[in-house]
């Protein structure tokens, strides 16, 4: 069973969590990126099936063209640090 520190500060007791976000990258207690990924993922597909809906057309440029615009720089931000 893991303990838990209580830590204080001025009387006030620091909550205890299991992630924290740091400029903009999610880390767990271990050091994971799993939910920093997750996060990513649903939201590139949310955007893609919005392109889905928003376009008419089934053109393969059109649709490659917004793919790049709206969909791949979600998934590129701060990608190079969860590589690290």
């Amino acid at each position: 069973m893991p303990i838990t520190p209580s830590l204080n500060i001025n009387g006030l007791s620091l909550p205890v969590v299991t992630s924290v976000q740091d400029l903009g990258i999610t880390f767990d207690t271990n050091l994971s990126f799993t939910a920093h990924i997750t996060t990513i993922t649903l939201s590139a597909n949310q955007r893609v099936n919005l392109l889905f809906r928003a376009l008419f057309s089934r053109n393969t440029n059109i649709l490659v063209k917004a793919y790049i615009t709206y969909v791949r720089p979600l998934l590129e931000h701060n990608s190079y640090m969860v590589a690290l």
